[in-house]
């Protein structure tokens, strides 16, 4: 009995009010639609993400980094510092280049083992230095 009492007071709401129905209709399908369109191109451009960043991401790099001294100063062979105040900029050594010492051998060495699927010899330099 009760639950045709509310069946009974829902069909007047909706029936009485035809316009304010379609639109709360029209507004809860448009609302769920965009939903699923956001969460389908989240889902999606996630999977391109993933796919894109870990699909081109080496394994393993071989690099020669550089390694700077600081344990000698150009400032020790200065005058005395005592009256004088030296600034130096970019300890950086300019005469060492980050070449990889011996890359042919390092090569044939990488096709030797059989767990190896491919290897790619690229070279990464930076523009502004």
């Amino acid at each position: 009995m009760a639950l045709s009492v509310n069946l009974e007071i829902a069909r007047t709401h909706l029936l009485a009010k035809k316009r304010q129905t379609l639109v709360a209709m029209m507004g809860v399908t448009f609302g769920i639609g965009m939903y699923l369109l956001m969460i389908s191109f989240m889902s999606g451009f996630n999977e391109y993400l993933e796919d894109t960043l870990l699909s081109s991401t080496p394994d393993i790099h071989i690099y020669n980094d550089i390694k700077t001294d600081f344990t000698k100063s150009i400032l020790d062979q200065g005058a005395d510092s005592t009256k004088v105040m030296n600034v130096v900029y970019h300890p950086k050594p300019k005469d060492i280049t980050p070449n990889v010492h011996n890359p042919k051998q390092i090569i044939s060495d990488i096709k030797t083992y059989n767990n190896t699927r491919c290897f790619a010899a690229v070279v990464i330099a930076g523009v502004l230095q």
